[in-house]
């Protein structure tokens, strides 16, 4: 008896939960440390498809693990040999492969060293039982990776110069430091920033005594206690709270409020950012306040004009604003308020706490150099002083929330409007005169105008197809093509009808999948939900087409299917009007699109569509340069993708589309070139225009070209236009007759994507 009693002790003492390990012990690839509470446990693990072995902590009551911690984010191990140990100093190490992988430092020695799983997450080197934080050895909450838990300080403690921020996994399988990292600003009034490398990415603002300025909707409750902390020691925000939450940066450089739901067993998004393109930092340039729901977003401030006239008419915003007038300190200048905002970027501010904000405003009056002021502190009544020196940028006009806050301007420019005759002033003290030229503006930018003669067309062929079916049927709308939600129910075209069908391309393009009667085994969604629902479960990468292999960089791919979603969003006013799909800029997170709904499909529906694979030799190439590559190159490409013909040839002749489009028009024999399904009769005129339009925009010459709000006006309107030149490429190829042949008969084949980047001439 005494032997059996003996054997189960055993068994029961080397099977019982541990959550803490002494220089004696260790813990092997395959062993695991689980917290007190069985929240928290650490391991090894392999991310994702990945055989390279990480030492993590996760949360252990989740299904699908979630890593909230790595250790050796930067050097990985390929094999299972790794060994976590403490050595006699208190220092944490991990070896494998008969070497040192990663260890802990720590500033003293310990006696008694116990490295110890916090429920909280974190894991302590500490001295014996000695619990208090401030005297651990070593934490695994000063070294955080790409999430915040509550308990955790993200700020600076300036005697030691640690900096406590966060930063992106590299890729859903490399949790190596990525591009974008989240931190506090210590620089002026100190501010909580998402910087892209070393780039301002999007800028939270700084502490107001309830929030961050620029999180009008983010507000302290019962669940979450926020701190903020500013003293001569540290600076630091920390979020507390008794529900299971996490603060998360992800790769694409957004930052994420999660709360687990035990309803769902899931994690609910309450809080994205950035979340518009007014959160992206100096969205409007100097000078300038953003508003998401005016058109156009960007407005100077009173008193200031564009810098770049014809550049903020092309909705390029970048340069900002500069004084109308010189400022005029000794005569005495004003300080209109404005109500609402998220305060300008803080890095330049001086900061009291004390003062008043009269006393505020009377020391920025008698400073010249000060530009605006306001209270640094909005709890209750008010307190602390907020001055403001140099260029005022960052700024976002909110329809609820915000604050108050005094720009200084010149007394005479209040309310004036722009005079062409004055000249203009930055707050650098550089002169600024230049002539004023005053266009007329268009709405969307030049790059996705540069696709918008071809979206343009699609959107008419779909529309004269779909017409006869739409009458007989009004109630059954085409939930899978790409007419926009607001025109398929509401009658209601705009150039953001465009962009929608823009969207669905470039989606299409990605997956190699139709939208229409696009099939899941899992849901009835369309091709944009299975898109969307990928999206929000951080799985985009099942979206790309196995065909496309490693002809494309991971990245621009995924940018591809971020701008992607950002043309299909439901609402109008939510799409982008500047495509960035060539660009390095920074996007906001993506709202639900357009047709979000489950189909109730016939089962003979969802067999034949399961297997509806985009087909047909394409290359899209997306270009970002100057407007003439632009038009020049974009109509090309996407028509090429529209009509399948990448590997067009002729009988006759070999010249490329294009050249056979010019042929065709010059012997009056445009008509031939129409797609011979559709039924053109009753619009033949409209078409044609198109494929005059199409014509002008390729022509050799980049000054023959119309600018992009031509092109629009041109599409729209019923005036004359010019008689095309030669377009560019315009040369007889020499193709061997197996091309020839095979791409007359081709109905499948490998799909293609390149993306270039164009430095502007």
């Amino acid at each position: 008896m005494l032997v059996v009693c003996s054997f189960l002790f055993f068994i029961l003492g080397t099977s019982a939960v541990q959550d803490t390990i002494t220089p004696s012990q260790s813990i092997r690839d395959g062993q695991t440390l689980v917290s007190a509470g069985g929240t928290f446990e650490l391991g090894f693990f392999s991310p994702g498809n990945s055989t390279r072995r990480y030492l993590g902590i996760w949360y252990k009551g989740v299904s699908n693990r979630t890593v909230a911690w790595v250790a050796n984010r930067e050097t990985p191990l390929t094999d299972h040999s790794g060994v976590l140990k403490v050595t006699q100093e208190g220092i944490l190490v991990l070896d494998g492969m008969n070497r040192r992988f990663w260890s802990s430092n720590t500033s003293r020695m310990a006696k008694n060293p116990v490295v110890q799983l916090l429920d909280s997450g974190n894991l302590a080197v500490k001295d014996g039982n000695d619990d208090d934080p401030e005297n651990f050895l070593w934490q695994s909450f000063d070294h955080p990776t790409d999430n915040l838990l509550p308990g955790m300080k993200l700020g600076r403690i300036f005697s030691t110069g640690l900096d406590k921020y966060l930063s992106s996994w590299k890729s859903s399988e490399d949790p190596a430091s990525g591009q974008f990292s989240l931190r506090i600003d210590p620089h002026g009034f100190p501010q909580l920033v998402i910087r892209n490398g070393s780039a301002l990415h999007y800028r939270a603002g700084s502490w107001n005594g309830l929030r961050f300025a620029g999180t009008p909707k983010l507000s302290p409750g019962p669940e979450l206690l926020y701190r903020f902390e500013l003293n001569n020691d540290e600076v630091y925000y920390e979020v507390d709270g008794k529900q299971v939450s996490r603060l998360f940066l992800n790769q694409a450089g957004f930052i994420q409020r999660l709360f687990w739901t035990n309803q769902s067993k899931g994690w609910a998004d309450v809080y994205d950012a950035p979340e518009n393109q007014c959160d992206i930092y100096s969205f409007c340039g100097a000078h300038a306040r953003c508003k998401t729901d005016s058109s156009p977003v960007c407005a100077c401030l009173d008193g200031f004009e564009p810098e770049s006239p014809e550049e903020w008419s092309m909705s390029n915003w970048s340069k900002g604003c500069v004084r109308m007038r010189q400022l005029n300190c000794e005569k005495g200048d004003e300080f209109p308020m404005y109500i609402g905002m998220k305060l300008p970027d803080t890095s330049n501010s001086w900061l009291d706490t004390s003062m008043s904000l009269q006393e505020c405003g009377e020391m920025c009056s008698k400073n010249c150099s000060c530009r605006a002021y306001a209270n640094s502190n909005i709890s209750q009544e008010g307190s602390g002083c907020l001055l403001w020196f140099g260029n005022l940028t960052d700024m976002i006009e909110y329809a609820q929330g915000g604050q108050d806050f005094y720009i200084r301007i010149a007394a005479i420019e209040k309310g004036e409007n722009t005079d062409a005759a004055a000249p203009r002033y930055s707050d650098d003290g550089n002169d600024k005169n230049a002539s004023v030229k005053k266009q007329v503006g268009t709405i969307v930018g030049s790059s996705i105008l540069a696709a918008m003669l071809l979206v343009g067309l699609i959107f008419y062929i779909l529309k004269r197809k779909l017409k006869k079916p739409v009458m007989e049927k009004k109630k059954k709308w085409n939930y899978g093509g790409y007419m926009s939600p607001e025109y398929t129910v509401d009658g209601l075209f705009s150039v953001k009808s465009d962009v929608f069908s823009f969207g669905v391309l470039v989606l299409e393009i990605v997956s190699g999948k139709k939208n229409w009667r696009f099939s899941h085994p899992a849901h009835n969604h369309n091709l944009l939900g299975h898109a969307w629902i990928l999206w929000k479960e951080e799985r985009p990468m099942e979206l790309i087409d196995d065909n496309l292999g490693d002809s494309c960089p991971q990245s621009e791919v995924l940018r591809c299917i971020h701008v992607g979603l950002l043309c299909v969003q439901q609402r109008p006013e939510d799409r982008p009007v500047i495509l960035m799909l060539g660009s390095e800029s920074s996007l906001p997170q993506p709202k639900q699109p357009g047709f979000f709904t489950e189909r109730n499909l016939p089962e003979t529906d969802n067999s034949s569509s399961s297997n509806h694979m985009y087909s047909g030799t394409d290359q899209i190439t997306i270009i970002e340069g100057s407007p003439c590559h632009d038009k020049v190159s974009n109509p090309v490409y996407y028509s090429a993708e529209v009509a399948g013909n990448r590997g067009f040839s002729h009988t006759d002749y070999k010249h490329n589309l294009l050249g056979h489009a010019w042929r065709l028009w010059n012997e009056e024999r445009a008509v031939e070139l129409i797609v011979k399904s559709l039924d053109y009769s009753s619009a033949s005129s409209e078409i044609l225009q198109c494929i005059h339009v199409g014509l002008l925009c390729v022509q050799q010459g980049p000054e023959d070209r119309p600018n992009m709000s031509t092109v629009a006006l041109m599409l729209g309107g019923d005036g004359s236009l010019p008689h095309p030149k030669q377009p560019g490429f315009f040369t007889e190829r020499n193709l061997p007759e197996s091309e020839l042949s095979s791409s007359k008969n081709q109905s499948s084949s490998t799909y293609e994507i390149s993306i270039s980047l164009l430095e502007p001439r």
